[in-house]
């Protein structure tokens, strides 16, 4: 006896990374969300940091060589991440690290906290200012290109 599905319900809903991050923050915020739809919780957590980790060194590569932290509060004095975004980056750095030495297993509630800090921050810092700049392209072109009249 064969048999054909023609569809799933509930649809499963796709994992997906903030556009236009850098490749290993994309690799490792995927590899949270899988964890954390999985119920791996304190794998999650260490992958949510990593792909903060990785999204810092990106935004300033001078300071690549330093810890987590150091380079958090680095950005937030050159005006590179808001009051809250640096606030948000420490605290999926500090439940990263819980997830990935303490004993005490994370909780659902708090991955999904920092699956939201981890998603917002990788928006702010990277998606929206790519769509600044891919609209920006678009207006310039737009203004250099000869009248249809």
């Amino acid at each position: 006896m064969e048999y054909l599905v023609r569809g799933q319900y509930p649809v499963a809903k796709a994992i997906e990374a903030p556009a236009s991050i850098p490749p290993g923050s994309e690799r490792t915020f995927l590899q949270a969300e899988a964890n954390a739809k999985a119920k791996n919780f304190d794998a999650a957590g260490a992958m949510y940091r990593k792909a903060i980790d990785i999204a810092t060194r990106a935004l300033d590569a001078n300071l690549a060589g330093k810890k987590l932290a150091t380079r958090i509060d680095a950005l937030h004095a050159a005006g590179r991440l808001t009051n809250d975004l640096a606030e948000w980056a420490h605290q999926v750095r500090l439940d990263g690290n819980q997830g990935a030495h303490d004993d005490e297993e994370l909780t659902e509630e708090q991955v999904s906290q920092l699956g939201s800090f981890a998603e917002l921050f990788l928006t702010y810092t990277f998606t929206l200012p790519a769509m600044v700049r891919a609209r920006k392209g678009e207006i310039e072109n737009a203004a250099g290109a000869p009248d249809a009249d």
